[in-house]
């Protein structure tokens, strides 16, 4: 039975739903209708946005920034393969493995999904096709399992495909190691979605978030990852090679936030 689930509003930090980027309407979801999801809202401006090109920007370490495929996509690439925050979506799939690609030719290893939204978990297919383990919490994986109508996009989603679904679950708290970066992965309960979960990337000190609900999750839980401050930057520094992008932060823990816009 559909679950009518009401969505608070987008107002989105790092790797947040960019105010850009979108899809095709999914074949077996409900007849379009004007004013929902992919035809008058965020959904019909990510389809624009896919139709241009993936923007690499180098953020710390070996740690990239792309934007272009739905939400900001956070990419950990060592010689054992790749990290990702954020999975794209599905029409700009081609551009963004040739981005992958030029970061490096090490194979996808894990994905994750901060939470259940479409923009953040559409190219989850691809990446588990190209050899991806999918990574969300519990309720994320219900979500993407099921039915589920949002009333303000007036949009029905269908269940995904079951190569598309996550199979490490993050209940509580999970740590990875990897490219040799600590990678926490945490649940603290609902914010932005019922099954958000916060990734902080311990050496290079980067803990993206994907809402407003999600940041002021880390500023109450900071003490849980030793002594380092939230605090933005004193005025926004865009990355020199990334496109103006409204509300859409990198938090980096303990130094400044970097803000495109």
């Amino acid at each position: 039975m559909p679950i009518n689930q009401p969505i608070p509003s987008i107002a989105a930090f790092l790797c947040s739903a960019l105010l850009a980027f979108g899809y095709a309407a999914p074949a077996t979801a409900a007849a379009p209708e004007k004013g929902d999801y992919f035809h008058t809202g965020a959904g019909a401006r990510y389809l624009e946005r896919a139709k241009g090109d993936i923007v690499t920007a180098p953020l710390r370490g070996n740690i990239n920034v792309l934007t272009g495929s739905g939400g900001n996509i956070v990419v950990l690439s060592g010689s054992e393969g790749k990290f990702l925050v954020y999975a794209g979506i599905e029409p700009s799939k081609d551009k963004l493995q040739a981005a992958l690609n030029k970061i490096g030719l090490s194979p996808l290893k894990y994905v994750v999904n901060t939470h259940w939204h479409w923009d953040h978990t559409d190219g989850n297919e691809s990446m588990h096709a190209a050899g991806a383990t999918i990574i969300a919490q519990r309720n994320t994986l219900k979500h993407l399992s099921e039915t589920t109508h949002v009333d303000d996009w007036n949009w029905t989603f269908a269940p995904v495909p079951a190569g598309a679904r996550p199979t490490i679950i993050v209940d509580n708290e999970r740590e990875f190691t990897f490219a040799g970066d600590s990678i926490k992965v945490e649940h603290f309960g609902p914010g932005h979605t019922d099954g958000d979960v916060l990734v902080y990337f311990e050496k290079a000190d980067v803990w993206p978030s994907a809402t407003r609900s999600g940041m002021e999750t880390i500023r109450s839980s900071t003490t849980k990852t030793a002594a380092a401050s939230v605090r933005p930057s004193p005025g926004p520094t865009r990355l020199s090679n990334a496109p103006r992008i409204t509300q859409s932060w990198f938090l980096v823990m303990g130094r400044s936030a970097t803000a495109l816009n």
